[in-house]
């Protein structure tokens, strides 16, 4: 079957490595090149349980996290370990596996559904008999078939050189509707806040003072579907990403490893999401407030130090 995948980014690559195994797969990337610059990069080491194993790719472990609650820090000790990794390197690491057509310089234009669903690029048409939307929070296919939005919060981050960047310890700080992290990255630091859009850019000028540039990203928040027996979304395109984190990886992994394994059934794969994601959405929101709530105001009801499944809700 010619199957048409829009994006890149991770989701996009693990589908186009595992379908091109048995069907002949195109991918649609707009930018010069494959890999997701905009992301912090830090991911449990289930990586691994998806994709062959790559040490090259990792620049930095981590065991702890301390959140810093205005009257105590809790160390949270990481089981498994966490890795830092650039996603851009990942990204073009996964796709390198495959052996899709990846056609760069791409931007898609226009989606049509139907029983062969067409994308138009740069003037051009290409008919498939399936097309997958892994094109990012502001997915263009999700956008053409119609389909509602997810909610969006607002990444910023910077990097600056810290003394500290081979640290083991990554640092977090509760902040209005979101919080802000510390992670060193391993040659260097990173610096960032994650918020309700109408209040990031203020919360991130308040902990960095510093002339770097800075980067940003939404971050999708709820499950979106679109409404075609042709036609799939997967990964941040159809809103996966961690409530209580923004992690965007794992779950999109997941969200890309459940497709190749229903397809082509897409009414299967569709069902699987729900009742795979929506449970673990809402207990994550759900935690996610009660523990600032007692961090913030009640902090002698929670230990210094707890050990933690760095996946936890996976």
């Amino acid at each position: 079957m010619k199957i048409g995948i829009v994006g890149c980014g991770i989701a996009g690559a693990y589908i186009s490595w595992q379908l091109s195994k048995k069907h002949d797969v195109t991918v649609f990337e707009a930018r010069n090149r494959v890999g997701k610059e905009v992301c912090s990069g830090l991911i449990s080491e289930r990586l691994w349980d998806f994709i062959p194993k790559n040490t090259k790719l990792i620049t930095n472990q981590i065991d702890t996290i301390k959140i810093h609650f205005p009257k105590k820090t809790i160390d949270l000790m990481l089981d498994p370990k966490m890795i830092v990794l650039d996603h851009d390197k990942l990204d073009r690491y996964v796709v390198s596996l495959g052996k899709a057509k990846i056609l760069l310089n791409s931007p898609v234009d226009r989606v049509i559904d139907g029983d062969r669903p067409v994308i138009i690029s740069k003037g051009k048409k290409y008919e498939f008999d399936y097309v997958i939307g892994a094109d990012g929070p502001n997915s263009l296919v999700r956008h053409q078939l119609k389909a509602k939005d997810p909610s969006f919060r607002l990444g910023i981050y910077a990097y600056d050189n810290d003394k500290n960047s081979k640290s083991s310890v990554v640092e977090t700080w509760p902040i209005k509707t979101g919080f802000a992290w510390k992670i060193p990255r391993g040659k260097r630091v990173e610096i960032g806040v994650l918020a309700d859009p109408r209040y990031a850019t203020s919360e991130f000028n308040k902990i960095y003072k510093g002339k770097a540039k800075r980067l940003s990203s939404l971050v999708p928040e709820g499950l979106v579907q679109v409404k075609s027996s042709k036609i799939v979304l997967a990964g941040d395109a159809s809103g996966l990403a961690k409530p209580h984190s923004g992690g965007g990886i794992i779950w999109a992994l997941q969200s890309a490893k459940m497709l190749v394994e229903c397809f082509p059934d897409i009414d299967k794969y569709n069902r699987g999401l729900k009742e795979f994601f929506e449970p673990r959405i809402f207990t994550s929101k759900a935690v996610s407030k009660l523990g600032v709530i007692v961090g913030n105001n009640l902090p002698f009801l929670v230990p210094k130090r707890i050990y933690f499944d760095s996946d936890w809700i996976f």
